[in-house]
């Protein structure tokens, strides 16, 4: 049996949510609740989406799915914390719900269109990948072979700043990496270029590059306490990391929740061309975020 753990929190304000139309179906109950507005504050598919209420306040109400008999059970919790700002469609905070093959993802969620997956290894196709979905805001994957993810037009140069927002679901005893990358070039040949900047569970970031079959590392495996491990999550069901690249003029800048963790030359981590993310093996993810600003 596969038992996922929901919470529904304060008002988002649709009344056409994709889970609300699922969680219809599965019957769940109006017990849930605590607005007032049942049909408005169910657009969440995530584990604690934190939004206000129209009394600038959210409450919470836990609900158990048990994903092979569609049955809700429902247990309520009176709890609330203020939120300063006005009544919106905005998350402030964000442990995405993790996705455990149930049919509610299947149902609810498709592949992002124009994308494109790369594996590591010849062979390997989308058959070998459990999941990679759209699912606002971002993408959620679970991850069978290592892999590259880029969308259309994903392709920068100049000075720039590129930003990722990503939420870690328990990994177990693995620490494989994660994380975003940038210059990259001949993406569909044997002689694909990139550099990638990548996490990985236990507080460690690497830099490296991709240039045909060879490798080379720009910095090693380094420890630093900017980095979320997963048993730094608190009672949430995932860890958040938010990773940013800096280029500016002939250096980038590497940093991980704000603090900066590398600075190398550009001549050493070019990155110029195609972005996206990457994922390592076995990994369940949800990237809220991946995006470019131009630096003038």
């Amino acid at each position: 049996m596969c038992t996922c753990q929901v919470e529904f929190i304060g008002e988002v304000g649709l009344r056409e949510s994709s889970l609300l139309l699922s969680t219809q179906r599965l019957g769940i109950s109006t017990e849930v609740d605590v607005t007032g507005q049942p049909e408005r504050h169910l657009e969440c598919h995530v584990l604690k989406t934190v939004v206000p209420g129209q009394d600038g306040h959210v409450r919470r109400s836990p609900t158990k799915f048990d994903t092979d008999s569609g049955a809700p059970d429902l247990r309520r919790r009176n709890s609330a914390f203020p939120f300063r700002r006005p009544a919106t469609r905005k998350l402030a905070n964000l442990a995405l719900l993790a996705l455990c093959a149930a049919p509610l993802a299947a149902q609810d969620f498709e592949r992002p269109d124009g994308w494109t997956v790369r594996f590591d290894r010849p062979g390997q196709t989308e058959a070998d990948l459990d999941t990679f979905v759209e699912m606002p805001p971002g993408w959620h994957v679970r991850s069978g072979p290592a892999a590259l993810y880029w969308g259309p037009d994903m392709d920068i140069s100049g000075d720039f700043r590129a930003e990722m927002e990503v939420f870690l679901f328990d990994p177990g005893d693995r620490r494989e990496a994660f994380g975003i990358f940038l210059g990259g070039r001949s993406m569909n040949s044997d002689a694909i270029e990139y550099t990638y900047f990548l996490i990985r569970n236990g507080g460690q970031y690497i830099i490296k590059r991709r240039e045909g079959e060879a490798a080379p590392t720009v910095a090693p495996w380094t420890r630093h306490d900017a980095i979320n491990s997963y048993a730094d999550r608190g009672e949430d069901a995932s860890v958040k990391n938010n990773l940013v690249v800096e280029a500016r003029g002939d250096s980038v800048h590497f940093s991980v929740n704000g603090t900066q963790v590398a600075t190398v030359p550009r001549s050493e981590a070019r990155v110029d061309g195609v972005f996206g993310f990457r994922v390592n093996h076995a990994l369940n993810l949800h990237i809220s975020k991946i995006e470019i600003t131009p630096l003038g």
